[in-house]
């Protein structure tokens, strides 16, 4: 979802893609509701692949006026879900499974309402918070992730 963008991302499957399966940044506050958000990968492939996604990064933590993440930059520890910024999305009856990183990662002073959803079998853990962001987590099934 773009910067400031609001709506609804319902009944949809987003699966299969190099990187962030989906990104709410900026003032945002989508509902995501009812998704199945899994297998996203954090390898972006082949060497040009990884410039263009570093270029696009760079260019838009630029915008963001932040300074890049080298770690994320490397494609390290993606999340299926990212929650950046001042965004509040509600993401609420959504399968989060099977990523390469975390389910969801909230950062900046993103405040995330995340209820309801199945969160399994990732290879970081379930939810992350970081910076100052905050939010409200409860009645999800968090399951088999490591971390």
């Amino acid at each position: 979802a773009g910067e400031n963008a609001s709506g609804d991302i319902r009944s949809s499957q987003l699966e299969g893609n190099l990187g962030i399966g989906l990104l709410l940044v900026g003032g945002s506050s989508p509902l995501i509701e009812g998704n199945r958000i899994c297998n996203n990968r954090k390898n972006v492939g082949t060497a040009s692949a990884k410039t263009r996604a570093k270029e696009q990064i760079d260019a838009h933590r630029h915008r963001r006026q932040f300074e890049p993440d080298q770690s994320q930059v490397k494609g390290a520890k993606r999340s299926a879900v990212a929650v950046q910024d001042r965004a509040s999305p509600i993401l609420r009856d959504n399968t989060i499974s099977d990523n390469d990183g975390y389910g969801i990662s909230a950062s900046g002073t993103s405040n995330p309402t995340i209820e309801r959803n199945v969160i399994r079998n990732h290879k970081n853990p379930a939810v992350s918070f970081r910076d100052a962001a905050g939010g409200l987590l409860r009645g999800n099934r968090i399951e088999n992730n490591a971390g």
